[in-house]
């Protein structure tokens, strides 16, 4: 199954309402982020595995960042990328992007935008850079991720009909190819906390790959659909299996079942 009909397309326009909870608050490294049944934005505190839901959207959410503060979340809404407070207020959608991440201290965002040109900008989407990379040769790049030092991005190229996993300096330079074209999808790229490794998935399984595209091992590979792996800080790993939110070691041991729900959880995320 492709990860497009896992973690389904966005839907819709609408304003965010707010319904706050208790437990882990920012600032705990222990959260973990995600969506749950398509349009609420989550909580979850580990261990005591209190969730809380932060928002609910008038329609599907995907692709979530959170700011490495933990007060604000990037996230695509319908065809457009927005940015907001942790509570669902304070909107602005970001025109002519369709995919971001953070820098290191969430003073700036990394977008691709709707023409594959990667640029930077403030958060109140001034200062604006020039290009950065241009990602046109080839049918284009999507899935922006940033190293939490601010020096290396991640993203996914399409020269061919299936995702290529790539990375440069921050400055657009140094670009390096991963994964071959015409091979297995690389799909969600994730920078380990040390930026030696990143971890992706394929649509069905769950990678990791040295930084300088060395030592890929399958790191969850069932017959159930894993995918959107997430680096947590301590270097283990949360990600999504046939809908509920796992974790393992990085290396792939330890496999725990976390969340189990009725509604399908996506798109986690941890700061």
């Amino acid at each position: 199954m492709r990860q497009s009909t896992l973690l389904l397309a966005l839907i819709g326009t609408g304003i965010l309402a707010g319904c706050g909870g208790s437990g882990s608050g920012p600032g705990d490294t222990s959260s973990i982020y995600f969506v749950n049944n398509v349009t609420s934005l989550q909580r979850i505190g580990l261990p005591s595995g209190t969730t809380d839901n932060l928002f609910t959207g008038a329609g599907a959410l995907s692709e979530v960042k959170i700011s490495p503060d933990e007060t604000k979340v990037l996230f695509r809404f319908g065809s457009d990328l927005r940015i907001a407070n942790m509570d669902g207020t304070g909107v602005t959608t970001i025109l002519g992007y369709k995919s971001a991440d953070w820098n290191s201290d969430g003073t700036k965002i990394y977008a691709i935008s709707t023409d594959n040109i990667v640029r930077t900008m403030n958060p109140d989407l001034t200062a604006v850079s020039a290009n950065i990379y241009d990602g046109n040769a080839g049918g284009g790049i999507w899935q922006i991720d940033v190293s939490a030092d601010g020096t290396k991005i991640a993203l996914i190229a399409y020269p061919s009909n299936a995702g290529q996993l790539r990375t440069m300096d921050a400055d657009g330079t140094d670009v390096q190819t991963l994964t071959p074209p015409g091979g297995d999808d690389a799909l969600a790229p994730r920078w380990s906390p040390d930026k030696s490794r990143i971890v992706f998935d394929d649509g069905e399984d769950v990678f990791v790959i040295n930084a300088d595209g060395t030592g890929r091992i399958t790191l969850a590979g069932t017959s159930a659909v894993e995918a959107n792996p997430v680096y947590l800080p301590d270097g283990t790993i949360a990600y999504v299996n046939e809908g509920d939110l796992w974790t393992m070691s990085a290396t792939g041991t330890n496999k725990t079942e976390i969340l189990d729900t009725v509604a399908a959880i996506a798109w986690p995320d941890a700061p």
